[in-house]
């Protein structure tokens, strides 16, 4: 393992280490191991896929349930309730609304709006990743 090797030739300051492309590369691959093996747990796709999925989904279903919560019982400077509007004016009104919390525009709901799923989805992800998985 040049890993062992470079942190005894670094411990002895006898010979200066020599850094490659395969070095870094072989590096890279043993420290992967090493984590690896510290997770205890297998590094296959299958675990990388439902992981993704489960953050996608639940980022996708805060959404969705944040767009829902606002239709029921947001309402428009005007006083008009958002879930009587529709299409594009629904949209523009759901982001208004979503801004107005933070003092902001349409921009301001859409960038609360980002930071709240992936929020979400992370926590979610973190969580999802700390389930006991079934070995196969």
């Amino acid at each position: 393992m040049d890993l062992q090797y470079l942190i005894l030739g670094l411990l002895r300051s006898q010979q200066p280490a020599v850094f490659s492309r395969e070095w870094f590369a072989r590096s890279r691959e043993d420290l992967l191991d090493i984590a690896t093996a510290l997770r205890q747990e297998p590094p296959d796709l299958k675990h990388k896929f439902l992981d993704a999925i489960m953050a996608k989904a639940s980022g996708g279903a805060t959404a969705i349930g944040l767009s829902g919560l606002i239709s029921m019982f947001g309402t428009t400077s005007k006083g008009t309730s958002i879930a009587a509007l529709s299409g594009a004016a629904a949209n523009t009104a759901k982001l208004y609304w979503l801004g107005s919390i933070i003092g902001g525009g349409v921009t301001a709901g859409s960038f609360l709006l980002i930071i709240l799923t992936f929020g979400i989805g992370y926590f979610f992800l973190r969580w999802w990743k700390g389930m006991p998985r079934e070995e196969n």
